[in-house]
């Protein structure tokens, strides 16, 4: 533990305190954002592409699926930036928590496979994959009809 700080280093380190609390808020609650977002628009373009209604052809359901291929590489990205950005926040905090004497951030527990950060990385690779697979059935099929 570091020697106790100055009082007026306690009253800056607990207004950063206070900003680095509501910035990881921020990103918690981007991140889901984000992600509802990221359903939503997966399942409009998963349902314009099975559609029989819509009626799409061969080379517009490739194009949706080089689309959604696209959109969700980069939801993706948004999702690991945001992450990092809370990452770095949450460090922050436990460092001012050693200068001020807390313990909010400071005891978390050990991450594990069971985290909430793993299961939305799941679901990226696992949209992002059958994107692809779409994307090759899509290229096959008019190559083999071509």
């Amino acid at each position: 533990m570091t020697s106790p700080s100055p009082p007026h280093q306690i009253s800056i380190f607990l207004e950063e305190y206070k900003e680095v609390g509501a910035n990881l808020r921020q990103y918690g609650n981007m991140r889901f954002a984000q992600l509802t977002l990221f359903v939503a628009v997966t399942g409009g373009l998963l349902a314009a592409n099975f559609s029989k209604d819509i009626g799409l052809s061969a080379c517009q359901k490739l194009a949706v699926a080089f689309f959604g291929l696209l959109i969700s590489m980069a939801f993706w990205v948004m999702e690991e930036r945001s992450t990092d950005w809370w990452n770095r926040y949450y460090k922050r905090a436990e460092q001012i928590e050693l200068e001020l004497g807390m313990h909010q951030y400071l005891h978390r527990k050990n991450r594990s496979i069971l985290s909430a950060t793993f299961a939305v990385r799941a679901v990226f690779a696992v949209v992002v994959m059958a994107w692809f697979g779409l994307l090759i059935a899509g290229i096959s099929g008019l190559v083999c009809h071509a």
